[in-house]
């Protein structure tokens, strides 16, 4: 994936935070990919299953900081 496509990516998660209301959204945006990037190197070297469980239980538990009621 290219530079461009990268930073078009955190773009939209900078985007879609904003209209969330999250107080910081490019923390917010950093913080999800980390999580991501984190993942995909977890998912390298040990089990790609529990890589993906463990970064899904991690955006449900940044979504659930954020918006309490989903």
């Amino acid at each position: 994936m290219g530079v461009d496509r990268v930073i078009e990516r955190a773009q939209t998660l900078v985007d879609v935070l904003t209209a969330a209301a999250h107080p910081d959204p490019d923390y917010g945006a950093d913080l999800l990919v980390m999580l991501r990037d984190g993942a995909m190197v977890a998912g390298y070297l040990g089990s790609p299953k529990a890589a993906a469980d463990n970064l899904r239980r991690a955006v449900q538990s940044f979504a659930r900081d954020l918006l309490p009621d989903i």
